[in-house]
């Protein structure tokens, strides 16, 4: 799991964790005019060397406490309000797509208490 948590005077860290083994790594790094307005939860396909990737063959990613039992995970605090993403009022799903459209991954819906989701690939 990855944790970015605001520390202040635009000091950020990010916090790599891995639950299974119970280890983790954590640096820290200033962003200067951050708006502190959004909060995202990601699975993405990055670019190597000026290229896309080949997205992973990953089946269905689960993100949020409902599904993976991991407290904490799909909250976010924007505006010093801190809450499960689906408590905020614009929350966006994003399908992403190949160059001819079609769908490589698709979140589903928030679950009913706005903490949980997931991606099938395709």
């Amino acid at each position: 799991m990855l944790f970015v948590s605001y520390i202040g005077s635009g000091e950020f860290s990010v916090t790599l964790k891995d639950v299974t083994e119970s280890e983790s790594y954590t640096v820290t790094g200033s962003v200067s005019g951050a708006l502190l307005s959004s909060a995202e939860c990601i699975l993405e396909r990055p670019m190597v060397n000026g290229h896309l990737s080949t997205l992973a063959s990953f089946g269905t990613a689960y993100y949020g406490y409902d599904y993976t039992n991991i407290p904490d995970t799909c909250y976010a605090t924007v505006g010093g309000v801190t809450g499960p993403f689906g408590s905020f009022s614009s929350v966006k799903g994003i399908v992403m797509v190949n160059y001819n459209g079609a769908a490589l991954a698709s979140p589903s819906p928030l679950t009913p208490d706005g903490s949980s989701f997931y991606v099938t690939q395709g």
